[in-house]
């Protein structure tokens, strides 16, 4: 019996022709539909802001033309599809649920700390993140800063490109944002390591980064976002954790440690399962389905 439906997707007839047929199996497995959309990101210099910001415009269009197929075929077949795992996670959604024991909240403070050390060069080092590299290198061809305007509420396709926590926390809080403030900064080894991967690491190179995003709010930071992913992340003092913080009524300070942060998004999406199977036929995402229902 099947029971999950892959359909990669990329706006075309003969995706559109794919979703409908894998509508109609799912309706008749009682199946759950996983679109698949690839993109490939170029490493972006410092310096052309106006490129990212007319790529992530193009980027956003592509996605609301897929999304809005999908949902429509969903709807029309009476199948509920599922948008989450890995990227939007369970971290992505995690300081919404915490704000939701404040009456009222100012800022919110979210700090995650990643271990990469199971990938090699292809998924961080040259070309991507730049891991490997010594500092000079880095700056030169990595070192990302850059303002984007805020994107519009709630359209789906925003959940799946760099700025997905923001943009999902925000769509959560109800906050309509004025810009999004990001910057790539590197993490240096402190010895020579090498990752599962493959991927050697003289001491003194770069050994990961950390995603730095704050969202701003009628001139004021709402929220602010540090991203760490770095190889073998306890030797550089980072422990495993994903930390809130929120300013607001109530001060509330909320960590959990030892957070395998892939694996705890995966799983959060299969313990999910069965909610999403009573869904509503059309689109869910972890903002539509609470990580505790009491039946």
């Amino acid at each position: 019996m099947i029971k999950k439906i892959l359909v990669p997707v990329d706006g075309s007839e003969q995706a559109y022709k794919a979703t409908e047929f894998a509508a109609n199996l799912a309706k008749q497995s009682d199946a759950t539909i996983h679109l698949l959309h690839v993109f490939k990101l170029s490493v972006i210099p410092e310096g052309l802001g106006d490129y990212v910001i007319t790529d992530r415009v193009e980027l956003q269009a592509l996605g609301n033309k897929i999304i809005a197929l999908a949902e429509d075929e969903a709807k029309k077949k009476g199948v509920t599809v599922a948008c989450g795992g890995f990227n939007p996670g369970f971290s992505c959604i995690y300081p919404a649920f915490v704000t939701g024991l404040s009456g009222s909240v100012k800022s919110i403070y979210l700090r995650m700390n990643g271990d990469v050390s199971p990938f090699g060069e292809g998924t961080m080092g040259k070309g991507r993140y730049g891991v490997g590299l010594t500092l000079e290198e880095w700056e030169k061809d990595y070192h990302r800063k850059f303002v984007v305007p805020a994107r519009p509420k709630s359209d789906i396709s925003h959940y799946m490109y760099r700025f997905t926590i923001v943009d999902l926390v925000a769509d959560s809080m109800g906050w309509e944002l004025d810009e999004v403030h990001y910057e790539l900064k590197p993490v240096i080894s402190k010895k020579d390591k090498v990752s599962l991967g493959g991927l050697a690491i003289p001491a003194g190179n770069v050994a990961g980064w950390n995603e730095m995003t704050r969202a701003i709010k009628d001139g004021e930071t709402v929220m602010t976002i540090e991203n760490y992913r770095v190889v073998f992340a306890k030797d550089e003092g980072l422990e495993e954790i994903a930390e809130v913080t929120i300013d607001g009524d109530m001060n509330i300070h909320a960590a959990i440690k030892g957070l395998v942060i892939a694996r705890c998004s995966f799983t959060y999406m299969l313990n999910m399962i069965p909610l999403i199977m009573t869904a509503k036929p059309g689109i869910v995402t972890l903002r539509d389905i609470p990580p505790v229902t009491l039946c």
